[in-house]
């Protein structure tokens, strides 16, 4: 076999090695990324509202506004337990409200979307 031949197989055993170990990390970190969020169940969400219902925790939101509407579509069905004040029709409710949606928790308000889990960590109800 001649030297340059040689070099040739090196350097596509390299390429394939180096090829193979980015896609077994990128695979690896996909299948246990530790920021992924865990899937909730019904159950698990219903128990959280229902937590964040114990703890007088309020949403403002009106169905007119995309936002609130993008903030209630992440509870599901488990809106239903959350103390929701819609400000289109109780705006007497609302007048310290600036941004919607805003959230009272612990007496104060919290102006914009917020997370579920960091409204988790707000309340210390479990999600």
């Amino acid at each position: 076999m001649k030297k340059s031949q040689k070099k040739k197989i090196y350097s596509i055993t390299v390429t394939i090695t180096v090829l193979l170990a980015i896609t077994g990390i990128l695979i690896y970190s996909l299948l246990n990324n530790p920021n992924k969020e865990k899937e909730l169940t019904e159950k698990m969400l219903d128990d959280f509202t229902k937590c964040l219902t114990e703890k007088n925790v309020i949403m403002y939101g009106s169905i007119k506004n995309a936002n609130s509407l993008a903030q209630m579509k992440m509870f599901e069905s488990s809106l239903e337990n959350l103390n929701y004040i819609d400000c289109s029709e109780r705006k007497n409710d609302c007048m310290d409200i600036l941004i919607l949606p805003s959230w009272e928790i612990k007496n104060q308000i919290i102006h914009g979307a917020v997370s579920l889990e960091v409204l988790s960590k707000l309340t210390e109800c479990e999600l």
